[in-house]
């Protein structure tokens, strides 16, 4: 049937909703003025209509179209039982038609005259090629999967369907989202009046789009992949399409577990590179709208959007801090993946966007909303949830990007969670509190006596320093019981008149507001080591734990404690000493490594001999005030140094020379214990004493022998 009726009147071409809606003339019938096919041709027909068509379209251009729909469409009709050649002759002749009309449309714009012709062109042709592209993708999966299935058992390759006639579909259909997206680029707007592309018509291309993403090869072609990206991403800027865009991605993520990341590119491409400020705020108030007893029963679609938006977060983290509220309300719900990809984007947008000098008084707020909820969800009731929470305070921590004012409270809490019943978050509590130290602002060194007695040095300094008439400044007492909020605020009060300019009564000297300063971040210092002490014998519990995971991280806590210089640190480094017994090698060779960290490892750019001294002094403190259990176990691990190579001949001749007493310096008990030392030593390798029986005989069982 032609477009033209037979009073020369051209009928207008209506994207139908199904394919039956051009048999029947859709809602006003064959006697309305929609264009509606006659008749679907015979199968026997087909072949000699479709190269009649063919020669159409050489010789009229894409206006051809208009006279020959019912043909294309009768072989969309037959599809499968249309040889190969018919549709290839279809394809090719359609693709050519879009590709004419994009040159016509750009060279010569639209003619008022013709803009009914011309739109409905448009319209057909790209119907029939989004028809043809479903037809063509359904046929190819078909065949792909029977390819696949016929080859032998064992390791299948992807089959790609390639015919005799040398089409690629995987080729053809990245050739043909290339022309619709030339196409689209164009201000289409004007074949309309008013000059308003129709909703159907965008819809038509985008939902083809939408159904080559769920084919997981579609989204392994960067070429196709990024075609789609562009088409939809025009669609949003210039067509409103963001709402039902959102709809489809969401709907898309619930059905198909391949498409998180590829979709999460997508939105991130819209972002970045279309303006599309709305379109992640579209899809958010998508997902509230899913009834939460579906998401919660549907695992696979749940973890689909959970890992979407997180991805999201990764790239363009700002996108989110307008839609903050709406995420928070998330973290209320029952579904445990959802809460934990919501602390998950908080986490992002914090280190990413939130951590900055120059944030704006909202941003401040922004910022302490979201870490209030990050805080709360270490309480959360899923163990899963509570782990993701310290997590990502601990990535926060290594970054710095922890505000100091929520240090106390959190490591407060931090601690408490070292009862944890769930084995994973105990160990995400270890890792905080040694993420803690390792990043502390305070000191390298947290030695409470020095801290304490640093303390009271610097206040005495600060009374001599105040005059009589300026009151001293009234902080925590000995014991430190004051808050780091308190003296947060009082840094800040005593900052803050300064940094803005403001005049006080009496303006005090800057050495004087220094000394205050200095005070107060000493007595944060020692609240902070204080902090840490009182964590120090459920952490030595978790050493006898069952679980390897809990001994393993208390093992590593123990060891940077210690190098913090950490008052009763080295309580827990001898209680790890039993574990050197454990039937577990892990936990066997952590004890060894955590004690070769602490006793052997030396600064690199020391002498040779300056690192033996060293060494040997660090066995020899190790030995002070050992029990006859402690000896063997030391014993054990000391032999394991031995047999690693990490005793090297430069700290056995050392030992020799204390235990005779020829290195200077040397004190008889000093002498004894590297004899002690010597022994342990000869329990991996012999030959140390065999080589030197005499000065064993000589020395041991001589003078100082007997004395």
């Amino acid at each position: 049937m032609s477009i033209h009726d037979s009073d020369g009147e051209g009928k207008e071409f209506y994207i139908p909703i199904t394919q039956n809606d051009l048999l029947d003339g859709g809602e006003g019938g064959r006697n309305s003025e929609h264009y509606f096919v006659e008749n679907v041709l015979s199968l026997t027909i087909i072949p000699t209509k479709v190269y009649e068509c063919k020669s159409a379209f050489t010789k009229q251009g894409p206006t051809a179209v208009l006279t020959n729909f019912d043909i294309l469409f009768s072989v969309i009709r037959r599809f499968s039982d249309v040889d190969d050649d018919t549709r290839e002759v279809c394809w090719t002749a359609l693709l050519k038609a879009i590709s004419k009309q994009r040159e016509n449309l750009q060279d010569n714009g639209v003619d008022q005259g013709e803009r009914k012709e011309q739109r409905n062109t448009l319209k057909m042709n790209v119907y029939l090629l989004c028809l043809f592209i479903d037809a063509f993708e359904n046929n190819n999966k078909s065949q792909a999967l029977s390819l696949s299935a016929a080859k032998p058992k064992g390791k299948k390759k992807k089959a790609t369907v390639v015919l005799a006639s040398g089409f690629n579909w995987a080729e053809e259909k990245d050739l043909a989202i290339m022309r619709l997206y030339q196409l689209i680029q164009l201000d289409l707007a004007l074949l309309w009046q008013p000059p308003v592309v129709e909703e159907d018509f965008i819809n038509l291309v985008a939902n083809c789009c939408y159904k080559l993403l769920e084919n997981p090869d579609t989204v392994k072609t960067k070429t196709t992949k990024e075609g789609i990206y562009m088409i939809i991403g025009i669609f949003i800027r210039r067509y409103k399409h963001a709402a039902i865009g959102a709809m489809k991605i969401v709907q898309l993520l619930r059905h198909f577990e391949h498409l998180p990341l590829p979709l999460a590119e997508a939105v991130v491409h819209f972002y970045t590179e279309h303006n599309t400020k709305d379109i992640l705020g579209e899809i958010i108030g998508e997902i509230g709208q899913i009834d939460m007893d579906q998401l919660f029963r549907d695992t696979a679609g749940t973890k689909s959007l959970s890992t979407f938006i997180v991805e999201i977060a990764q790239k363009i983290p700002s996108a989110f801090l307008p839609n903050v509220m709406y995420l928070i309300n998330y973290l209320d719900k029952e579904i445990v993946v959802l809460r934990m990809s919501v602390l998950s984007v908080f986490g992002e947008v914090i280190s990413q966007e939130l951590s900055k000098e120059d944030l704006s008084d909202k941003e401040k707020a922004t910022r302490d909303e979201i870490l209030n909820r990050l805080e709360d969800h270490i309480h959360d009731k899923n163990a899963f949830v509570r782990f993701k929470a310290v997590t990502i305070w601990c990535n926060l921590c290594n970054k710095h990007q922890i505000p100091l004012s929520r240090l106390k409270v959190l490591v407060a809490i931090v601690i408490g969670r070292l009862d944890d019943k769930s084995c994973l978050v105990r160990r995400g509590a270890l890792q905080l509190l040694q993420a803690f130290l390792i990043c502390n602002p305070f000191s390298f060194k947290l030695c409470i006596d020095e801290l304490r007695a640093n303390v009271e040095l610097q206040e005495e300094k600060l009374r001599v320093m105040t005059p009589e008439e300026v009151p001293a400044l009234e902080v925590a007492d000995e014991d430190c019981d004051g808050s780091e909020d308190q003296s947060m605020s009082i840094v800040q009060e005593l900052l803050g008149p300064m940094q803005e300019g403001q005049s006080q009564q009496s303006e005090e000297p800057s050495e004087l507001a220094k000394q205050r300063v200095l005070v107060l971040y000493l007595k944060d210092s020692l609240l902070f080591a204080l902090n840490f002490e009182t964590a120090i014998p459920r952490i030595k519990r978790l050493i006898s734990s069952k679980v390897n995971t809990d001994v393993l991280e208390a093992i590593d806590f123990f060891v940077v404690l210690f190098e913090f210089k950490v008052d009763k640190a080295l309580d827990g480094v001898r209680r790890m000493l039993t574990l050197v017994w454990s039937e577990e090698p892990l936990v066997k060779a952590a004890v060894v490594n955590a004690y070769k960290r602490l006793y052997l490892h030396s600064e690199k750019d020391k002498r040779a001999i300056s690192k033996s001294v060293e060494v040997v002094n660090n066995l020899t403190s190790l030995l002070n005030n050992v029990t006859y259990g402690d000896l063997a176990c030391l014993e054990v691990i000391i032999c394991e140094f031995m047999k690693t190579g990490d005793i090297d001949n430069s700290v056995i001749q050392l030992l020799w020379a204390r235990f005779t007493m020829k290195s200077a310096d040397t004190s008889p008990d000093e002498s004894r214990v590297a004899l002690i030392l010597i022994s342990m030593l000869a329990g991996a390798n012999v030959d140390i004493v065999r080589s030197n029986v005499d000065v064993l005989v000589r020395v041991g069982l001589g003078e100082r022998g007997r004395h």
